[in-house]
């Protein structure tokens, strides 16, 4: 079961998700999207931590973070972590 998660931005801050959702799955074939997050919830700088929990607990095995838009629409994007907070 999956409670939420977590992300830290890089130290430079370029390219930061300034949009992403969250998809989770318990087969890797079906998703289920539980959440979106736009460039108000999330952080802009570099070495930033971005939490979410969700209401209950979700079942998954697996969850895919996608980013759909990033800090001055660069064409990449990265991150020095993603973890999943499990129950």
């Amino acid at each position: 079961n999956m409670a939420g998660f977590q992300y830290v931005t890089r130290n430079t801050g370029t390219g930061v998700p300034q949009g992403l959702t969250i998809e989770l799955s318990v087969d890797r074939t079906t998703w289920q999207e539980v959440g979106n997050y736009a460039a108000a919830e999330l952080p802009t700088g570099g070495g930033q931590e971005f939490r979410a929990f969700f209401e209950k607990l979700k079942e998954a095995r697996y969850f895919r973070l996608t980013i759909t838009e990033t800090k001055m629409n660069v064409h990449f994007t990265s991150l020095a972590e993603v973890n999943a907070f499990v129950k």
